[in-house]
């Protein structure tokens, strides 16, 4: 198995702090050999919730604040566009396929484990 990640930047939502940009969303792609051979799935995780969450300095959140990071399953050129990324050789292993609608961006939120086809 092999994990790729990394932030999507942009430059509209994303919050800055001193010269750093704070991404809004990161991407990561999961790539396995499976029993039929190589898989891949793709998510996107929307931060912005989190944006309004008063902190002191690298003090974390109080307890009690429910954070509610979203987690979706996006198709790799989903990923390729949003980040400028060539992910090409992982396309044909995608397993977004058919299943993923083609109106709008198509995102598919996940809430549980049957969510993600592994086959």
């Amino acid at each position: 198995m092999t994990v790729l990640q990394g932030p999507i930047l942009d430059d509209v939502n994303d919050l800055w702090a001193d010269d750093v940009q704070v991404p809004s969303a990161f991407w990561k792609v999961v790539v396995w050999k499976g029993a039929s051979g190589l898989k891949a799935v793709a998510m996107i995780a929307d931060q912005t919730p989190l944006f309004s969450l008063q902190r002191h300095g690298a003090a974390p959140p109080p307890k009690d604040t429910p954070v509610d990071v979203l987690q979706w399953r996006a198709s790799i050129p989903t990923i390729e566009s949003k980040t400028g990324l060539d992910l090409s050789p992982l396309r044909e292993y995608d397993t977004v396929g058919a299943d993923l609608p083609v109106v709008g961006e198509a995102l598919m939120p996940i809430t549980k484990w049957e969510d993600i086809p592994l086959e």
